[in-house]
């Protein structure tokens, strides 16, 4: 696998474009570029690091996480996401997010869902699935400005809280599959993600 497919159809700009800002998450990328009319205008993109979701399985149940930051109000229900460090694997990041946030030692990971969330953005977000849970929980490795708390409910509720957008982020795979009427295809690769992977 590609360490970072990008999804069909989808181009990046900044890999020739001058970098005008170099943030802490966002950096902003100019390029000129002719219009139809024959005029050159300044075109504009912003840059972040990737992330990866995970959804963590442990037969019928999914792993989510009770988690709070500093800038939030209250703690919020969500499910295991992080940026994906420099040249980082898909998978390697999703395990290492994964035991960062949880503890908990899964041994297969497949990717089932890759997606440019915003147009306006060159940022790809990658959906992992993890099973094959080990049994091992090891100390959990968290930010200075986060706490979590593992917290494990069935793929019923799971869908019933995508539903009601009562994950503090969005869960777009989820989300799309639900939109489209695919419930039980969305079903399927929760409990058996190796046909579904990504290439």
């Amino acid at each position: 696998m590609n360490k970072r497919p990008l999804p069909p159809g989808v181009t990046f700009h900044s890999d020739t474009a001058e970098k005008v800002f170099d943030g802490v998450r966002f950096d902003v990328h100019q390029w000129k570029q002719k219009q139809f009319n024959g005029e050159m205008h300044t075109f504009e993109t912003v840059r972040r690091t990737d992330n990866v979701i995970v959804l963590p399985i442990i037969g019928d149940e999914i792993v989510a996480v009770r988690e709070q930051q500093p800038h939030w109000d209250a703690p919020a229900l969500n499910i295991v996401a992080g940026m994906l460090e420099d040249g980082e694997d898909i998978l390697a990041g999703a395990k290492r997010e994964l035991e960062e946030e949880t503890g908990m030692v899964f041994t297969n990971f497949y990717l089932v869902h890759m997606e440019q969330p915003n147009p306006s953005a060159e940022w790809i977000s990658y959906t992992v699935v993890a099973a094959g849970f080990t049994g091992e929980t090891k100390d959990q490795h968290l930010d200075a400005g986060e706490t979590s708390e593992p917290v494990r409910m069935s793929i019923d509720d799971y869908i019933a809280t995508v539903r009601k957008f009562g994950f503090k982020y969005r869960q777009r795979f989820a989300e799309d599959c639900l939109i489209q009427e695919r419930e039980a295809e969305l079903r399927t690769i929760l409990k058996d993600p190796a046909p579904h992977e990504l290439t």
